[in-house]
């Protein structure tokens, strides 16, 4: 199917609108909100191979890709509130990449009618203690670390349907503990966790303690008011002014599951600045990571570099009591800087994600340019459609993809 013919076939069939629901309940001591979060898509893409053979994106591997894909990219159903003014707690329930085909972590259905399984994507408790302008945060459980900003952004607030491509690099949810200090121009936090990969301990290996994931970064604002009260990729229109700069480093250590006769070591680090001018929200991003593979048995250590950065725009239009906001990304991705890779979209050869990994979101090595219009019927983002179109081309080789993408979100 032609993109001339994609874009309203997919318009045609937007009137699939998923449910949502909100319901909050209070007394003296304990508040309880429960939410929905559900993210419906269809899909059309067109794609070749470094031969310029058809390749399937959501298959990740060479054929034809069906006119219209679809999927629920994400189903969350959570628990938050707060226990006298000091405690706060989440617990989120989730089903990602339903009936969406590949291998990426965070899409990981590998057929249709598949990937129904209900899982816990969130499960945290927070003390929370204010001092005078200051706010103390001490946090256990199960969360994303404060770190890497194109991953921490919550589902709800990205200004594309899918995720920047930097989120890809170290990205992690697990089970640890967490430190946050915030005041009238910064916020600086620090997280350990378990490491990425289960133990995996062999004859190589059984001696041998694995290590954590370990993580910081600091946020800047020249002044309180341009300080932001949470992270978004838009502010959908609304007057006003923010401005932040953030930077970021962490490490995933003696990473015991990542092969039979290695232990692995990650670091990754990045810098990004956002900027709101009433309708104008503008995101770039610098990330970069490096990965070190020591062997048990003898083997010179294995080393691959990896570098991501990216900018986009959104300005958002309110038109009697709906906002209309045109949006432009672009990414370059390397996922070896000490090769020219020769690799087809979301065929992350080098590892640089994941061994196997096959992200349908995104392209490996290469350049990456996406245009959308996002449409918020009501003014805000709890119901929002999605309407965009990705162009990669890859670092080498003829291969390419064009994805036309239209999703719609319903979250309370």
């Amino acid at each position: 199917m032609t993109l001339s013919k994609a874009i309203p076939s997919l318009i045609a069939i937007a009137g699939l609108v998923p449910a949502a629901c909100a319901l909050e309940i209070t007394d003296d001591t304990l508040k309880l909100q429960i939410g929905l979060t559900v993210q419906a898509r269809a899909e059309n893409a067109t794609a070749h191979d470094t031969k310029g053979a058809n390749y399937s994106v959501l298959g990740g591997s060479d054929g034809a890709n069906d006119p219209v894909n679809f999927s629920l990219p994400r189903v969350h159903l959570t628990f938050r509130g707060t226990y006298t003014p000091n405690w706060v707690f989440r617990a989120t329930l989730q089903d990602e990449g339903v009936d969406q085909t590949g291998t990426s972590p965070q899409n990981s259905s590998t057929t249709a009618n598949s990937n129904r399984g209900i899982s816990t994507r969130y499960a945290w408790i927070q003390r929370v203690d204010k001092f005078d302008d200051l706010t103390n945060i001490l946090q256990f459980g199960l969360d994303k670390p404060f770190f890497n900003d194109a991953d921490y952004t919550d589902d709800k607030n990205l200004l594309f349907p899918e995720r920047r491509a930097a989120a890809a690099l170290l990205k992690a949810r697990d089970v640890g503990a967490g430190y946050r200090l915030s005041g009238p121009v910064f916020t600086v936090g620090f997280d350990v966790q378990n490491g990425l990969n289960a133990k995996a301990y062999n004859a190589n290996n059984q001696n041998t303690k694995s290590g954590y994931m370990t993580t910081a970064r600091l946020e800047l604002s020249p002044g309180a008011e341009w300080k932001p009260a949470a992270h978004t990729e838009t502010y959908i229109g609304k007057e006003g002014h923010h401005l932040v700069l953030g930077a970021d480093i962490g490490r995933d250590g003696n990473n015991l599951g990542a092969g039979a006769t290695i232990k692995r070591s990650t670091m990754s680090y990045g810098a990004d600045v956002l900027f709101h001018w009433n309708g104008l929200t503008t995101i770039a991003e610098f990330r970069a990571q490096k990965r070190s593979d020591e062997s048990f048995v003898g083997a010179p250590t294995a080393e691959l570099k990896s570098r991501i950065w990216d900018i986009q725009a959104g300005y958002a239009m309110p038109f009697a009591g709906t906002v209309i906001e045109p949006a432009v990304r672009f990414s370059k991705i390397d996922n070896n800087t000490d090769a020219t890779e020769t690799v087809n979209f979301g065929g992350d050869t080098t590892g640089a994600i994941g061994a196997g990994t096959k992200d349908p979101d995104h392209g490996a090595s290469g350049k990456e340019f996406e245009a959308g219009v996002n449409f918020y019927p009501n003014g805000n983002n709890k119901s929002k459609f999605q309407l965009a179109v990705t162009r990669w081309s890859a670092e080498s080789g003829d291969a390419s993809a064009t994805i036309v993408r239209l999703q719609q979100q319903f979250c309370f």
